[in-house]
């Protein structure tokens, strides 16, 4: 349903060829935003954008090229950015710390975290210098034998409490969004990897009976990009509970 307040906002999804972030993009598109969207696979995110009625980005969220590629075009076409969500995720790094690949550790860390700051730092001198615009960065867990995707989830947290204070009196907002326990397939790729069997079981199980999709996370950010949840800038915002109030 279209929503006036959205009608000419300009919305960046970051990782938005499937799950969670083409969810988001295809919501913000129905409320009326026009929507720009970037992921690594081609054919997923001409798909979203095609049903999004709006542009598809492909490239690497981590690069920092891609980043600065992505925010210009949207200031081209469109000449503003509104909302920049930044939704791009990976779980690659899974077991003991001293039998985890570094590599495969520090590119967890690049997706979710790296990714993040990048877009941010392209997208803030638009925003503050037209004196608005929003940014949401989707939060997750972490824990024992997922060190890599628990700093990162960890890091957007400070990244959206810090750069929020740095830049709420400009009229721009930062949000930490908890989209609540999705069906994704990085659930499942991971849920399914041998090492998340040895090392977690618990979590596995957890993560294989979940079934709720990802339409709270969905409405969550149209209400962001529409203003109505500004009082919680710079904090947590938990999509499974906002019904609640």
């Amino acid at each position: 349903m279209t929503d006036r307040r959205l009608a000419e906002q300009v919305a960046l999804v970051v990782g938005a060829g499937r799950g969670i972030g083409r969810a988001m993009a295809l919501a913000l598109a129905g409320a009326g935003a026009k929507v720009l969207v970037t992921a690594r696979t081609r054919d997923e995110v001409e798909e979203t954008a095609e049903f999004a009625r709006g542009v598809a980005l492909v490239g690497d969220a981590a690069d920092p090229g891609h980043a600065r590629a992505a925010v210009g075009r949207a200031i081209r076409l469109h000449g503003r950015l509104d909302l920049l969500v930044c939704a791009a995720g990976r779980l690659g790094a899974v077991g003991p710390l001293s039998l985890t690949d570094p590599a495969q550790w520090w590119r967890d860390v690049e997706v979710n975290l790296r990714s993040a700051m990048q877009f941010t730092r392209e997208a803030l001198p638009y925003m503050t210098e037209r004196g608005q615009g929003r940014v949401v960065y989707l939060a997750g867990g972490g824990g024992p034998y997922l060190t890599a995707y628990g700093v990162a989830k960890q890091g957007l947290s400070f990244l959206a409490r810090s750069v929020d204070e740095e830049v709420g009196k400009s009229g721009v907002r930062v949000f930490e969004l908890f989209p609540g326990t999705v069906d994704t397939r990085l659930g499942r790729r991971f849920a399914e990897s041998e090492e998340a069997k040895l090392w977690l079981p618990g979590l596995v199980a957890s993560v294989t009976a979940r079934r709720a999709g990802p339409e709270a996370a969905a409405t969550a950010v149209v209400r962001l990009a529409a203003g109505e949840l500004d009082h919680l800038a710079g904090g947590l915002v938990r999509a499974d509970a906002l019904d609640e109030g």
